[in-house]
């Protein structure tokens, strides 16, 4: 994800980089002026796509897969704060903090804080999945730049939806109750996240309104 041309050296020189990477070796992949922001979203369950690197004066986060509530709310903190902006090249949501210290690190974490818990969108439908297994063979290739190149596959035409999902190894993966095929066990754990998140916020709600 990142490129570190001023100390000559090779880390951060990434392109893209699947986030479930990321997360299991952040230091590899995010300057450390920008990994505690970094955490402050993955915790709520926010993907980040693009950070600053030590060639930038100024510390940077875009976001991706943003639920609707967040993306009102990050167009309602744009209209308030300049810090918050939409990048119209990259398409995607973003915010920054001035400068490269210990400051601008406070302040990216601050404006990472703003955003709310949300779900996991990394998951598809049982027919969504089984579309996609028929056309890739349950495996999407991804060029350097993050564009998905899907290769069609007519010998599984006529396969069911229980076979995709035992050749795929996805099994447990799927949430019959919810209709949903995760992409990993990462989302798949994100989601049980939020949905104790959800409890928690609901059992508080409850218990202001009791009043024995």
């Amino acid at each position: 994800m990142e490129r570190d041309n001023k100390n000559g050296n090779n880390q951060y020189m990434y392109g893209y980089v699947e986030l479930e990477e990321v997360v299991k070796n952040p230091e590899e992949y995010i300057i450390p002026q920008c990994l505690p922001a970094c955490e402050v979203l993955w915790n709520k369950n926010i993907e980040t796509f693009m950070v600053s690197n030590n060639d930038d004066d100024h510390l940077y986060i875009l976001l991706f897969n943003i639920s609707e509530e967040n993306k009102m709310l990050l167009d309602q903190l744009i209209q308030k704060n300049s810090k918050y902006f939409f990048d119209d090249y990259k398409k995607a949501y973003g915010f920054k903090a001035d400068g490269i210290d210990d400051n601008s690190v406070k302040e990216l974490i601050s404006l990472a804080s703003q955003l709310r818990p949300q779900d996991t969108l990394r998951y598809q439908s049982s027919k969504q999945f089984l579309e996609s297994f028929k056309r890739t063979n349950g495996k999407l290739t991804i060029d350097d730049y993050g564009y998905i190149i899907i290769q069609e596959n007519p010998e599984l035409a006529n396969i069911t939806f229980e076979e995709a999902l035992k050749m795929s190894g996805k099994e447990q993966l799927y949430i019959k109750e919810e209709d949903r095929v995760y992409e990993s066990a990462m989302y798949l754990n994100w989601h049980k996240r939020f949905l104790s998140m959800v409890s928690s916020s609901n059992d508080d709600f409850i218990k202001k309104l009791d009043v024995r």
